[in-house]
């Protein structure tokens, strides 16, 4: 089980934009939850890109949505938080203080780049592709140049 946020989901469709490789297809291999506050997320941003009829919604309870906005996170991040939590599912996030958060409360979470790797150890992609993807989301700014060198080392280490 996997949720994947909104900033997640924008650099999915940047990389189908720019190199034109489209991610979707491997993320419907995954079982792909989601609340109704980053479904209408999603809706608003991406309503041309994502049919969100491949993800499994769950209703979140507003009242266990206070506690994350007061710490400072949106509606959609706030239910990402408690969904991943109930359901111990793992998290791909772009927002920086979100993974953070998530791996400070013992949540898996990783980002895209992360994912990737994930992906070439699956077969989904091949290992040329990975580092690409990888070398345009440091091109992008998405990763700091010390996660690039480090990716770089285990994308080699891979097959």
């Amino acid at each position: 089980m996997i949720i994947v946020d909104t900033c997640s989901w924008l650099k999915i469709q940047l990389i189908y934009d720019k190199l034109k490789v489209d991610l979707r297809n491997m993320f419907q291999e995954f079982e792909i939850l989601s609340t109704h506050q980053l479904n209408d997320e999603l809706k608003y941003y991406l309503k041309e890109f994502i049919d969100s009829t491949i993800f499994q919604i769950h209703p979140i309870n507003q009242d266990d949505m206070d506690q994350f906005k007061t710490l400072g996170f949106d509606l959609a991040d706030a239910s990402i938080i408690i969904l991943s939590k109930e359901k111990k599912a793992f998290v791909i996030t772009e927002d920086g203080e979100l993974l953070v958060f998530l791996i400070n409360s013992n949540i898996k979470a990783i980002q895209l780049a992360e994912f990737f790797l994930a992906l070439l150890n699956l077969d989904k992609i091949e290992k040329r592709e990975c580092y690409n993807l990888i070398k345009f989301l440091r091109e992008q700014k998405n990763i700091k140049e010390n996660k690039h060198k480090k990716l770089k080392a285990k994308l080699q280490e891979l097959r």
